[in-house]
């Protein structure tokens, strides 16, 4: 099949106009179920977390499976490369297009098909959000057993797309352990469909997995069968003021060993993390957490609340007889623990504080941490004289968040500062992305630090499913030459 050339840069704007035009034309003249924005419609929209999000200045929303597959078609017949785009909550500019090219949104895809609550399972299209499921899943007892702060925005598809993790990855894995079956609409229009909805399934190659964490360069998802777990009955949750670091580790260790499933959540955020956002937000603490090395926020279960709060104040007077732990605050109502969640969720404060600032996700194993995180100081004032970050962690699996202190500080200083965090994570036995994916941000990283075995089979996965590279291109893997 003949391919339009990808437009070069150097294109005059006036002939992306014209192929945007010629192209919405097209897309309307299949009479699908298709709701096209062009720039003036994007233009009081919000792009998401990346203001080149809407660059493409042309927005298709189809209303279901048959509409995205023709208008694939369409797009592969023409050699226009499509951008998927979920929530847009995404951090690594995955969602990023540009003229020349056609944003594709499921948004209007969002419909909660089933949930099935003696297989345990939801089918649901890609457009539904996580707090849509969630609400859907709990009528039944039930929750998808991942949990994000962005669920009112964050879509399943997106989640599946990205392989997204958050905080109950200790407890029930990442969206890939998440997924029974899905649904996804290739390159050139063809519906790869396996909606299993049983957890056993040897029938070769589990091929689904090519999909989730393929940020869509594969295929663009558009059903998913998420596997459900029973909703803790009741939940009390505390914030613990910690001596060290490694009083954070014992504490995760101890509780993941005594109490195991009913740990819902176990956060750490370091002194300058919590602080930064204590005072922003005006939330009453004791002293002693100011004067803190970090803080733990854990959340655990119970049959009922009583028995829950009861088991929290047992599991504390453990806690203080090992001197684990300097203070705590219990969310004595759902105020005080959204309060409480509020300090490990808001990143507004950080945003204000360092425009332009570079964010990591990055996983170690927990045992690891304790030791990397002075080494880290030390490379980061080696960077520039002074410079700290800001981290807090999903402990008990490992995954850090980090926000260096700085500004945008301009290309040649964010390398640095990128090859400061990331350099001896692989080699330790972690990943330099953990739940955010790589997109165009973290691209010249995963160049750098996966290994070149691991690119090049994936490059051939690409080629294979994506030969004319239409799909997401530059995100993950770089853009062939041929492409152009």
């Amino acid at each position: 099949m003949s391919r339009t050339p990808l437009p070069s840069p150097d294109t005059p704007a006036s002939s992306f106009i014209d192929a945007t035009v010629a192209l919405a034309a097209g897309i309307s003249a299949l009479g699908a179920d298709i709701r096209l924005l062009d720039e003036t419609d994007l233009a009081g929209r919000d792009p998401g977390s990346h203001p080149l999000n809407f660059g493409a200045g042309l927005l298709a929303m189809p209303g279901n499976t048959e509409a995205l597959q023709a208008l694939m078609r369409l797009c592969a017949e023409r050699g226009v490369p499509i951008v998927p785009h979920g929530g847009r909550t995404g951090l690594v500019g995955g969602t990023i297009s540009r003229p020349g090219s056609l944003a594709l949104s499921t948004a209007r895809m969002n419909r909660i098909l089933d949930v099935d609550p003696l297989s345990r399972t939801a089918l649901v299209e890609a457009g539904v959000t996580l707090q849509a499921l969630q609400s859907a899943a709990a009528e039944h007892g039930f929750e998808p057993g991942i949990d994000l702060g962005a669920r009112g925005t964050a879509t399943i598809g997106g989640m599946a797309a990205t392989n997204a993790g958050g905080i109950q990855a200790f407890r029930h894995g990442v969206m890939r352990h998440r997924v029974l079956g899905l649904e996804a609409v290739l390159a050139d229009g063809t519906l790869y469909s396996d909606l299993s909805r049983v957890v056993k399934s040897t029938s070769g190659y589990d091929l689904k997995q090519l999909f989730i964490g393929s940020e869509g360069t594969l295929g663009v998802i558009t059903r998913v069968v998420v596997q459900l777990t029973p909703l803790p009955k009741a939940r009390a949750t505390a914030l613990l003021a910690l001596p060290d670091t490694e009083a954070g580790l014992s504490t995760a260790r101890k509780l993941l060993t005594e109490i195991g499933g009913d740990l819902l959540a176990c956060e750490i955020m370091w002194g300058s993390f919590l602080e930064m956002n204590r005072h922003a937000q005006g939330t009453l603490l004791p002293d002693s957490f100011a004067a803190a090395p970090a803080s733990l926020l854990i959340e655990i279960a119970g049959p009922d609340d009583a028995a829950a709060q009861s088991r929290l104040d047992g599991i504390l007077a453990a806690l203080w007889d090992l001197e684990l732990i300097l203070d705590a605050v219990v969310a004595t109502s759902e105020t005080r623990r959204t309060a409480l969640w509020h300090l490990r969720e808001d990143m507004s404060v950080f945003e204000a504080a360092y425009p332009g600032h570079s964010s990591f996700d990055v996983s170690l194993p927990p045992s690891r941490i304790a030791d990397w995180l002075p080494k880290l100081d030390q490379r980061l004032s080696e960077v520039e004289p002074g410079l700290t970050a800001l981290v807090f962690a999903h402990i008990a699996d490992g995954n850090l968040h980090i926000i260096p202190r700085r500004g945008d500080c301009g290309p040649e200083v964010k390398a640095r500062i990128g090859a400061a965090i990331l350099s001896d994570l692989i080699p330790l036995g972690g990943a330099i992305s953990a739940e955010h994916g790589i997109g165009e941000a973290k691209r010249a990283a995963f160049e750098t630090f996966v290994p070149h075995t691991k690119r090049d089979l994936m490059a051939r996965v690409k080629a294979a499913l994506d030969p004319e590279g239409l799909l997401n291109p530059g995100k993950i893997l770089p853009v062939p030459e041929n492409a152009a």
